[in-house]
């Protein structure tokens, strides 16, 4: 028990910097999906897109497990990966209130974050406090939120831009 509360207390999340919102875009979807960065995959209605700053050293992406980005008790999905950008592009199902932390947990994979896991990560991490949000968009599916980030990746985490490619381009029926 001892060795898991050292590896935890000495993760890269321990040492984290918060990151700090600088853009939240609220969107609804007419067709929910599941949120696989989630164990329960529970459905998207609604949610939120963050841009946010953070230290990349802290973001950096990794192969197994490393500090896990929640938006309350819920992990987020990241969407942009560069390891040298400090902007962040994720999303996160449900509302952000200023009593939402926005924060790094523990290490594990975020896929492996059930309701229980998610509440003991936020239970004490501080709010994030008023954030102006941008006009909401509406969405029909995952698909089209994802078309929608395109221009926002481009714009936040430029060297990403590549991952992004044909998001935004014409849908073949």
């Amino acid at each position: 028990m001892l060795p898991l509360l050292l590896t935890l207390a000495l993760s890269p999340a321990a040492r984290a910097a918060p990151p700090q919102v600088l853009v939240a875009i609220p969107f609804q979807a007419a067709t929910p999906w599941p949120h696989a960065w989630h164990a329960e995959h529970t459905p998207v209605h609604d949610g939120v897109v963050l841009v946010l700053e953070v230290d990349p050293a802290d973001a950096r992406p990794r192969d197994v497990g490393g500090p896990v980005l929640y938006v309350g008790p819920v992990p987020a999905e990241r969407i942009s990966w560069s390891a040298q950008s400090d902007h962040l592009v994720v999303v996160a199902p449900g509302p952000l209130t200023p009593e939402t932390p926005v924060f790094w947990g523990p290490s594990t994979l975020p896929e492996d974050v059930d309701a229980a896991v998610g509440a003991r990560a936020a239970a004490g991490q501080a709010a994030v406090g008023p954030v102006p949000l941008q006009a909401p968009w509406r969405v029909q599916d995952q698909t089209d939120l994802y078309r929608q980030l395109a221009p926002v990746v481009r714009e936040w985490v430029p060297d990403d831009a590549g991952r992004v490619e044909g998001w935004d381009g014409p849908t073949i029926p």
